[in-house]
């Protein structure tokens, strides 16, 4: 099931509000026989890649599960580390797996359950799932079930908004697990806005005609301080575009103080 994007919904009191964590879904299956499998939103099978969550199939020994959730890198600040994670996801080496896990340790974080001892829960209400995911009362470092906000929206976007995080995902209490995007789920997501000024660029890999990312400064009386390189959100023809745009601008010296 999957959120759409939106703003805090009316009524407030008819949903439940949770972290948005910054990481990958990932779907969870428990046969009950010791068997445990990791998969992401594409299907992929991750269990190999995430050593650290196999436990889970002794901590729940006798269950069988299909858990939703999500795989986050918390970083020293106790922050999401999405870099972190990143340096994870696509490891196959069974040394490169295990190295990266004393480094990048990962999370599961769970925040809904489909199926639990034989019964079907997606026709139940979010609040029964909840109920539910809660009772299994995992014991386990490596495996989190979060607190949510039943019915108020405020504290869950302080806590979000005072410790950086990303935002908050609101979930309609009667809902039911439909694994579409929905209403139902509504991703609400703390955005910064800023000016800045474009200082200077990074040719792609290889090429000189394409732009990689932009190097941007925040301007400090007559100073411009350099602020971030901003390479997301570029189509490829627009990476062209800006690179014959800047070419002709090229100077000898930086611009930033």
């Amino acid at each position: 099931m999957l959120a759409v994007a939106g703003i805090v919904p009316e009524p407030i009191g008819d949903f439940a509000y949770e972290v948005k964590w910054d990481g990958a879904r990932t779907i969870l299956m428990l046969d009950g026989v010791g068997g445990l499998r990791l998969l992401s939103r594409t299907g992929a099978d991750l269990t190999a890649r995430f050593p650290e969550i196999a436990p889970l199939s002794e901590a729940l020994a006798g269950r069988d599960a299909v858990l939703d959730g999500e795989l986050v890198a918390f970083g020293a600040d106790g922050r999401p580390d999405f870099a972190g994670l990143q340096q994870r996801l696509h490891l196959a080496r069974p040394a490169a797996i295990a190295a990266r896990e004393r480094t990048h340790p990962v999370t599961l974080v769970l925040f809904d359950v489909l199926w639990l001892d034989g019964r079907d829960l997606t026709a139940r209400s979010f609040l029964d799932r909840r109920a539910a995911l809660e009772s299994l009362q995992i014991p386990l470092p490596s495996v989190r079930v979060p607190p949510i906000w039943i019915g108020e929206s405020a504290p869950a976007i302080e806590f979000t908004r005072r410790n950086a995080l990303e935002g908050v995902i609101a979930k309609r209490l009667t809902s039911h697990y439909t694994g579409a995007r929905s209403r139902n789920w509504i991703k609400i997501k703390h955005v910064s806005h800023g000016s800045f000024v474009i200082g200077g660029w990074v040719p792609a890999a290889g090429t000189a005609s394409s732009v990689k990312a932009l190097l941007v400064g925040e301007r400090v009386g007559r100073r411009l301080r350099f602020a971030a390189a901003v390479g997301s959100g570029f189509a490829h023809a627009e990476r062209r575009a800006l690179a014959g745009l800047l070419e002709p601008l090229r100077a000898a010296d930086s611009p930033f103080a």
